[in-house]
């Protein structure tokens, strides 16, 4: 376990590593902000498709493509405190050989609470957030959309809810506004959802659009613009909207709100238990 780092003795360099998917990556955005905060420089390993989030983190970083990024040939690691979700030996002393001056390995996928970004910080043995919870994580221009936003996907299958408690919360919401508008937005896995939403009157009406950002700046600049409300499974476009200050509703299905809530300062969920 790694020594708890002091104000007086600050690192100059750390490494954070971090893959994953899009819900991943902006429940560890709080922790990258705080050893944003400890360390003079920090090189986030990442994905290309996040480097678009390196704007909206409150300071300044360098960004490494994790699918080529090389230890050894990295004059960076050398001194550096390193802060990895990988556990297995030879990364372990692959980044020893490179002259790692600490590694702080963190849990990835806890089965227990407490929340996931709280056992980050203790991973990391750096102060958890007083405000952790209640915060837009992204800085970002306030969000000015009117619209209910839903998003009936997720990575998983056996995390969605039924399609037909997104159509009656559209159904409802057009209902109650004669002006109000319906956004339902699609990632790359949710081709049938698509398809189910097609088959229905609903897709067709006048006040309902239906996206596929194609990026997630694309989404990010589609959410500030157009919701007001978002409503999804346990994805990455609802942790991206609670971090952006959106209000947001979570339905819970096979994994623990407790310790995969979004975080931010407009959040609620709830649990549905389907049976059969």
């Amino acid at each position: 376990m790694g020594t708890k780092i002091k104000a007086d003795s600050q690192p100059r360099k750390a490494i954070l590593f971090r893959t994953g998917g899009l819900g991943d990556f902006v429940l560890t955005v709080p922790l990258l902000r705080e050893i944003g905060r400890h360390f003079d420089e920090v090189l986030l390993v990442t994905r290309p498709r996040y480097f678009s989030f390196a704007d909206s983190l409150g300071f300044s970083l360098k960004l490494g493509d994790a699918d080529i990024f090389e230890t050894k040939e990295s004059d960076f690691v050398q001194g550096a405190t390193v802060f990895t979700f990988w556990s297995d030996g030879d990364w372990l002393d692959e980044l020893a050989k490179a002259g790692a001056a600490e590694v702080r390995v963190l849990a990835s996928r806890p089965d227990a609470p407490p929340h996931v970004a709280v056992r980050m910080f203790e991973d990391a043995n750096l102060p958890v957030p007083k405000d952790l919870f209640e915060r837009s994580w992204l800085e970002s221009a306030p969000p000015s959309g009117t619209s209910l936003w839903l998003h009936p996907g997720s990575g998983s299958t056996e995390k969605n809810i039924p399609l037909s408690v997104f159509v009656g919360q559209a159904e409802a919401w057009l209902a109650d506004d004669d002006k109000g508008r319906v956004v339902f937005s699609f990632g790359e896995a949710d081709e049938k959802l698509e398809e189910e939403i097609h088959a229905i009157d609903l897709a067709f009406h006048e006040r309902v659009e239906l996206v596929q950002p194609v990026s997630n700046s694309d989404l990010t600049e589609l959410l500030l613009e157009k919701a007001i409300h978002f409503m999804g499974n346990d994805s990455g476009p609802c942790h991206l909207a609670a971090a952006l200050g959106i209000s947001t509703h979570v339905f819970f299905r096979t994994t623990d709100p407790k310790i995969w809530h979004p975080l931010g300062p407009q959040v609620s969920h709830s649990t549905l238990t389907l049976s059969g």
